[in-house]
């Protein structure tokens, strides 16, 4: 296990770099740009997981909306996705944490804590990310404390974006999938809601799980609900590598889809979402009671593990401790 800690003047990112490897997963972490996993590389078959916008600089993309700044990797978004005002206040858009600039330390030799507040929503909130020698998975416990004297309705959302390539497969155990009204994109004409994982359209029917073309010019947007159990995957058949995320079902009580096949800005990548809350925009979201709520001083703590697996012909589940079957 090696832990490096880089600062701006000697990282070629060119922010304060946090780099571990324990001799299976590689990853980079930029305390200073919100925390955010930049790199995630599986080092048995040489993947990067993460996708990474090759025409953005990440030390120059700290403010503004958040598609003109995304330069991929993996954030985490709360209280909020869109721009929003719930009550008196206002958030920024896509939330406060991806914009953060977080305490980050070595607490052992094995774990990282990282720590920042949120100025609008006033929580304080919490980060420990752990590896083990020569093992395929990540653990992050999370805490987040409501610093405030009021409840606070909020949306938390993982946010890894994933470098996939036609054929790959993209999984969740959803009971029903929901399209987004406002983004229909290249999924509209059918049912807004369905069960299954293929939609049919009036020309054509889409099997959602399997990654196009860039040709194809697809945009999907859809959100995964009544999850059987709390996991997401990808799969990519040529390098027989499974990657997933396990998290609490009873917490993230969605899990959403975004993805872009070519037809968005040229970007081919896909973005998988455990949320806490569903639709996009807050207020309707709480409007709804579809949010995750803190009470006034109330703390909510989670468990996450990243997980991969090679040498696997697909993913039929991921269980709680992050075992891939």
């Amino acid at each position: 296990m090696t832990i490096e800690d880089v600062d701006a003047a000697r990282s070629p990112w060119r922010t304060r770099t946090i780099t571990i490897d324990n001799g299976v997963l590689r990853f980079a972490l930029f305390p200073d740009l919100g925390g955010r996993i930049f790199s995630l590389v599986h080092q048995p078959t040489g993947k990067e997981i993460l996708w990474r916008n090759p025409s953005l600089d990440p030390a120059q993309a700290r403010a503004g909306a958040f598609d003109d700044c995304w330069t991929g990797g993996w954030d985490e978004l709360f209280p909020n996705d869109e721009a929003a005002t719930l009550g008196a206040t206002a958030y920024p858009d896509h939330g406060e944490l991806w914009t953060a600039r977080w305490y980050c330390e070595v607490q052992r030799p094995d774990t990282l804590y990282l720590r920042t507040e949120t100025p609008a929503s006033r929580c304080q909130v919490e980060k420990w990310i752990a590896f083990n020698d020569g093992e395929e998975r990540i653990r992050f416990r999370h805490r987040l404390q409501n610093l405030s004297g009021q409840s606070l309705s909020y949306l938390w959302k993982l946010h890894p974006a994933l470098a996939v390539s036609p054929g790959d497969s993209i999984l969740i155990p959803a009971g029903r999938l929901r399209l987004e009204p406002e983004f229909l994109r290249s999924l509209g004409g059918g049912a807004l809601e369905w069960k299954g994982p293929i939609l049919a359209l009036p020309d054509r029917t889409v099997d959602l799980r399997v990654a196009p073309s860039a040709a194809s010019r697809e945009v999907y947007f859809f959100y995964g609900l009544d999850l059987q159990e709390g996991w997401c995957a990808a799969y990519d058949p040529a390098r027989r590598l499974a990657v997933g995320l396990a998290f609490p079902r009873d917490l993230f009580t969605s899990c959403w889809l975004f993805a872009s096949y070519g037809g968005w800005r040229d970007h081919y990548v896909a973005v998988l979402e455990p949320s806490t809350a569903y639709p996009f925009r807050l207020e309707q979201a709480a409007a709804s009671g579809q949010c995750a709520v803190l009470p006034p001083q109330g703390c909510q703590q989670a468990e996450v593990v990243f997980s991969a697996r090679s040498g696997v012909g697909g993913v039929s589940r991921i269980a709680p401790d992050g075992e891939i079957y």
